[in-house]
């Protein structure tokens, strides 16, 4: 034991009594990594991730009983050695049912979500600028509609104040629609 680091003691404890470790967020939502220390058992990533749904370790909303992730959500997996010091190797979702982890590694599942739908990753300055001109528009149509049913300004009914303001928010919402295509077109 003189020449072994820390490290290497519990690597080879691990080897001796067969056991892996898993490193893994429990949700979207709560990053923190869980440490999960498991007997090996022969078993691939496959069953060690549904075993890990049934134990309530990870989402069950994760993977689906063919321990594919669910759509929309992007699991990552990785093998490394016992305190994850050495190479990492990802290992794609198609090899999940081949891989077998053996004694003395570590699992690392990272969990994060994928673009929106429709084909593919949205873009961030197009989200934003949608945000604006949605509160652009929210404000416009509620300043207009004031204005309107104002005695100083347009002295109108309620009701035709109102579709005054549904008139220029969906102007509003128009022209700034028509400026985000021409800024960041969509793909």
């Amino acid at each position: 034991m003189d020449h072994m680091s820390v490290g290497q003691t519990k690597f080879f404890d691990s080897m001796q009594d067969g056991s892996i470790r898993i490193l893994s967020g429990k949700s979207l939502f709560d990053p923190t990594p869980a440490e999960i220390v498991l007997p090996a058992q022969g078993k691939t990533i496959a069953e060690t991730l549904l075993e890990l749904r049934k134990a309530g370790a990870i989402d069950p909303l994760f993977l689906n009983d063919d321990a594919m992730p669910l759509r929309g959500l992007d699991l990552t997996v990785w093998v490394s050695d016992w305190d994850m010091n050495h190479a990492q190797i990802e290992i794609p979702v198609a090899n999940w049912h081949r891989v077998r982890v053996k004694p003395g590694m570590s699992l690392a599942i990272a969990i994060r979500p994928q673009g929106g739908g429709g084909g593919g990753g949205k873009s961030p300055v197009r989200i934003l600028l949608t945000i604006v001109v949605i509160a652009v528009a929210i404000y416009t149509g509620g300043a207009a509609a004031a204005w309107a049913g104002a005695p100083t300004g347009g002295g109108l009914s309620a009701t035709a104040a109102a579709a005054v303001g549904a008139a220029a928010s969906a102007g509003v919402s128009q022209c700034g629609s028509l400026c985000i295509n021409r800024v960041e077109p969509d793909k």
